[in-house]
């Protein structure tokens, strides 16, 4: 490469290489490694730790949102034990562990299943408004989802005919997937929602 060549325009690139003429004729340090081009872009490396920090703050904002609520669905669930199975194993040398195994899970396996199913039927729903709170152009190859995309055809774009039919198929694909769901566990916990 010579130093007025094409890519002395990007002015956010780096490059490693070897001594020579130009930029560099030997790439050195990522040639190592079997990389004959030694150019790192910062621009794409932002912009993949930018998509990387916004997925980890959705997903962790979900589950900081939804922990509260499925944990009080779940300490009601264990409440409605017999303390006295629990007392009958301790006297039959059970530990904390076997109580879990034994006792525990399987007395709240009916509520598992039905939130597992409940959770499926929004599988397709994601949170909308944690995304559009978040959404700009340069976030849309990661936050794009199925609500962001009828907002942006439907009322960004007046195209109220795809729109609709767009959250009709998710609907009805949520609908499948629910239904799926329900199937399955009716089969294998003897537990549905209908």
């Amino acid at each position: 490469m010579e130093a007025g060549g094409a890519d002395s325009g990007i002015s956010a690139a780096f490059y490693i290489g070897g001594s020579g003429g130009g930029y560099f004729e030997r790439p050195a340090v990522l040639g190592w490694w079997g990389s004959h081009t030694a150019v790192y872009d910062f621009r794409s490396a932002a912009q993949e730790l930018f998509q990387y920090a916004l997925r980890t703050l959705y997903v962790g904002s979900g589950v900081w949102q939804e922990f509260g609520w499925n944990s009080i669905i779940y300490v009601a669930a264990i409440s409605t034990i017999d303390q006295e199975m629990y007392e009958s194993a301790a006297l039959d040398g059970a530990g904390r562990w076997k109580k879990l195994i034994y006792i525990t899970l399987p007395a709240i396996a009916p509520t598992i299943v039905l939130l597992l199913v409940m959770n499926m039927g929004n599988m397709l729903n994601i949170g909308y408004e944690k995304v559009i709170l978040m959404y700009n152009s340069a976030t849309y190859s990661t936050a794009d989802i199925f609500s962001t995309y009828v907002y942006r055809k439907g009322l960004l774009s007046a195209q109220y005919s795809f729109a609709s039919a767009v959250g009709l198929a998710n609907s009805v694909i949520n609908v499948l997937i629910l239904s799926g769901a329900n199937y399955v566990a009716k089969k294998a916990a003897d537990t549905s929602i209908f």
